[in-house]
């Protein structure tokens, strides 16, 4: 795989090291080959076995070890991330369902764009007829997450130039349509000032 700057971001972003086991029990066991055992049953049919969730298995390290160049690394590690974050978990018992996320746990700058980075990449790289249904609500949600953090921004910048005017105010340095004028000599009020 090319490495570029989107990759980067995206493995930079979310701690594969520390939740590789939860992330490739998300999704990897569910589609990468050696994943699936199938079984013949006693009567003679043949039944897919899933790894269950509470069993570890060196699997996801032995995959990402496999790699030979940096590419490659980048490329599995991707991979990895990529199938856990759209595995359908509704395919399998409750009871077998990972319950895990894949989370961007940094605050570097583009933390927030990872979910669209991943998006983006995953168009890419899989096939249209498969990923248009799932990319096509995903970048709604990304929408109304842009439209909440610009109404939110918009919100905090009304805030923040209220908060100045009212701080500009209390130490002295109102606008002139809030400043009181003096009183001529004599303390006589004019008209002006008794509208005030």
């Amino acid at each position: 795989m090319k490495v570029d700057d989107r990759v980067v971001k995206i493995l930079t972003a979310i701690n594969v090291a520390s939740e590789l086991d939860r992330i490739a029990m998300r999704g990897a066991r569910y589609g990468f080959p050696g994943w699936v055992t199938l079984e013949e049953t006693k009567r003679g049919a043949k039944r897919c076995y899933i790894d269950q969730r509470a069993t570890p298995r060196p699997r996801p390290w032995n995959y990402l070890a496999g790699a030979t160049t940096a590419g490659e690394l980048a490329g599995r590690t991707l991979a990895t991330v990529l199938v856990a974050v759209y595995a359908d978990e509704n395919a399998v018992a409750n009871s077998n369902r990972a319950l895990h996320t894949v989370m961007v746990q940094t605050a570097l700058p583009w933390a927030s764009d990872v979910a669209e980075l991943i998006d983006e990449l995953a168009g890419e790289k899989l096939p249209t007829a498969l990923m248009d249904p799932v990319l096509k609500q995903r970048r709604a949600r990304h929408a109304e997450r842009h439209a909440a953090a610009a109404a939110q921004t918009a919100a905090s910048t009304i805030s923040s130039s209220r908060l100045a005017t009212d701080a500009s105010i209390k130490i002295g340095l109102a606008p002139a349509r809030h400043r009181r004028r003096p009183r001529p000599p004599g303390g006589a009020l004019t008209k002006a000032d008794a509208s005030r």
